[in-house]
């Protein structure tokens, strides 16, 4: 038998390896809870905020995903066979090595998500926002389908990420050694490899009162980066988003 619920709080529980299959969550705040490895497969998750959730290894195959919130959430080697994700926000959401064979995206939001090792054969990924998303040569895209066309940045051996933006991005997983990320910005929630320096790579470091006199920023897009209080005395901003 199926459990509905409709506009349910269940924000910050650890329902890990749970067998949630079929459940209806309608419009529920799911935002930082802990699903890893549980099954929401053939699940009702549409227009649920589950921002920050970790969904490691979950089985999401067939669920409804539609206008659902899951901005940074942990998708990391997650099943979404055929979901629904269409106008879904994926917005800085970790998607390394996650399974989205015949899912729709259709207006679905990955910007800044990480595809590292994804398999994207999925629908009308096409209409999706993929700028600033990070893949890897093992990522999986529709045939045809050429990202850097859509704002996406290859991260490979001798690759640029120049001055894009990682704040809040979760990347610990990715060999960053021989990749350019000069004048890129991170911030405090952005996860490097273990051992790794940014600021060593010429990248900047934004945070509360963070100081960047001079830094070269021209044609950022600082709309959501936090800058309160930020000293960027001589910094060029020319064509940023501010």
């Amino acid at each position: 038998m199926k459990v509905n619920f409709i506009n349910i709080d269940l924000s910050n529980v650890n329902l890990s390896g749970t067998d949630l299959q079929g459940i209806y969550l309608i419009n529920s705040n799911l935002s930082e809870s802990s699903f890893c490895a549980s099954n929401l497969s053939f699940s009702l998750l549409s227009w649920s905020d589950l921002s920050h959730a970790i969904l490691y290894k979950s089985q999401l195959n067939e669920t409804n995903l539609i206008e659902a919130n899951l901005s940074n959430a942990n998708l990391s080697q997650a099943k979404l066979v055929k979901a629904n994700l269409a106008a879904a926000n994926l917005q800085g959401a970790n998607l390394q090595q996650a399974d989205l064979q015949g899912a729709y995206l259709s207006h679905a939001d990955l910007s800044r998500a990480n595809l590292w090792g994804a398999d994207l054969r999925c629908l009308d990924l096409e209409s999706a926002n993929l700028q600033g998303a990070l893949y890897s040569l093992t990522t999986q895209f529709p045939e045809g389908f050429i990202p850097d066309q859509h704002g996406a940045y290859l991260v490979a051996p001798n690759a640029s990420l120049q001055g894009i933006n990682l704040c809040g991005l979760d990347l610990h997983e990715i060999d960053l050694q021989q990749v350019n990320i000069q004048q890129a910005i991170y911030d405090e929630k952005t996860r490097f490899p273990e051992g790794f320096d940014p600021a060593q790579q010429g990248a900047y470091l934004i945070s509360t009162f963070t100081i960047l006199p001079n830094a070269d920023l021209q044609g950022m897009d600082l709309q959501k980066v936090n800058l309160q209080g930020a000293d960027l005395r001589g910094a060029n901003l020319r064509q940023s988003n501010l």
